[in-house]
């Protein structure tokens, strides 16, 4: 079958990178996942490694009930770490980020208690042709999005200056789909 996706765009900067391998022990299971990693620079401060990870859909922006599913996991909060989409014009429409131990939506803390096992489930809906609305569930966690303008047709993984090389700092992601496709 066809990918309802383009092929990925991977960059980084630093000392950093991108792997496929099962998230550690003690993490949710998401099974084999791509993987993003990006460490301090030893020796150089303020210099951070950053991996990144992008993608558009190949048939374009979403439809009037179409959605984009995703799921990504980390244990360790420290770094930066996450998701953003966008439209076709790469106007950032939304942005989950876990970092400075907290999960965080735009640059507003949410007020989910620390889990070493943290998986989410995030659903991004075009609720009609200008408007997207996002879902996300971590376990008895949820959170949604009130309407947000725009066309979603691309997404971004992030993941930087995790303090050291250990996998429950690395952001994990899988289970990719558009429905209907």
């Amino acid at each position: 079958a066809n990918s309802p996706f383009s092929s990925w765009d991977l960059w980084t900067s630093g000392n950093a990178g991108h792997y496929i391998g099962s998230p550690v022990a003690g993490m949710a299971n998401l099974g084999p996942s791509f993987a993003l990693w990006g460490n301090f620079t030893a020796g150089t401060p303020g210099f951070s490694g950053y991996a990144n990870a992008q993608r558009t859909f190949d048939g374009g922006a979403l439809t009037a009930g179409q959605s984009f599913k995703i799921s990504l996991a980390t244990a360790w909060r420290a770094g930066s770490k996450g998701i953003d989409l966008f439209d076709s014009s790469w106007n950032n429409l939304f942005n989950f980020n876990v970092t400075n131990d907290e999960y965080r939506i735009g640059g507003t803390a949410l007020s989910w208690a620390y889990g070493g096992d943290s998986r989410w489930d995030i659903t991004a809906t075009q609720v009609n042709g200008t408007q997207i609305q996002v879902n996300i569930v971590r376990g008895t966690d949820s959170y949604t999005s009130g309407l947000i303008n725009g066309s979603l047709n691309a997404f971004k993984v992030y993941a930087g200056d995790l303090g050291g090389s250990e996998g429950e700092r690395n952001l994990y992601v899988n289970n990719l789909e558009i429905v209907p496709e």
